[in-house]
């Protein structure tokens, strides 16, 4: 729900998103159709990256899936009606994990996907005789980044899922740690006092303005 509610402000300023998210499109205006290698690298990184998250998610997922049917072999009669309830539990709290890291491993791959046409379209001038506008490159990349950012996010996740097999009030504990880390982290204030230093404004709310 707190990732929802940053997301709802996207487009009013109020977090990081509108900032980076203008970096970002300047980024392809800037690069769109140079011939340089340096941009392609960047995206080649990029790429790197949500593939490494993409592999980390799936080996934690295999292990977690390995742990949960050693749990279930060790049930009378190899079922879940002959577990204890504790057993039980565990169970569904693996399960719980198992299924964030498949979103983590979907986002991610979706997001190299975005990347890798962003890095065919970055230097291509024209498509069947027309134009292709620097904007749609920027699109691409914009939808790349959502995904990447929900994967992201989904891995953050898995932090106060794991303290949840410590009890609950772990898992409660690290939530609030986890809330609060997040929005000093993406706050409007954190990020602009970041952006002055950078961008070096005066008024840090105009680091957000998305006219420029």
């Amino acid at each position: 729900m707190y990732h929802i509610y940053m997301f709802a402000y996207r487009g009013k300023g109020k977090a990081s998103l509108p900032f980076f998210g203008n970096i970002r499109v300047h980024w392809v205006l800037e690069n769109c159709n140079t011939g340089e290698l340096a941009p392609l690298n960047t995206l080649r990184d990029f790429g790197k990256v949500s593939l490494f998250l993409a592999a980390n998610a799936t080996l934690a997922a295999s292990i977690i899936v390995t742990f949960a049917y050693q749990i279930f072999n060790r049930c009378p009669n190899q079922s879940l009606s002959g577990c204890g309830p504790d057993n039980l539990y565990l169970v569904a709290q693996l399960v719980v994990l198992i299924v964030n890291f498949f979103f983590v491993i979907i986002h991610m791959l979706m997001a190299t996907r975005f990347i890798m046409n962003c890095e065919f379209m970055l230097n291509v001038k024209e498509v069947g005789g027309r134009p292709l506008r620097p904007e749609a490159v920027a699109s691409v990349l914009s939808r790349a980044n959502l995904y990447y950012g929900i994967g992201l996010r989904q891995t953050y996740y898995s932090i106060p899922l794991f303290s949840w097999l410590l009890g609950p009030w772990t898992l409660v504990g690290m939530t609030v740690l986890y809330l609060g880390f997040a929005y000093y982290v993406e706050s409007t204030n954190a990020f602009l006092h970041a952006a002055n230093h950078v961008i070096g404004e005066t008024e840090g709310a105009s680091v957000f303005n998305n006219d420029g």
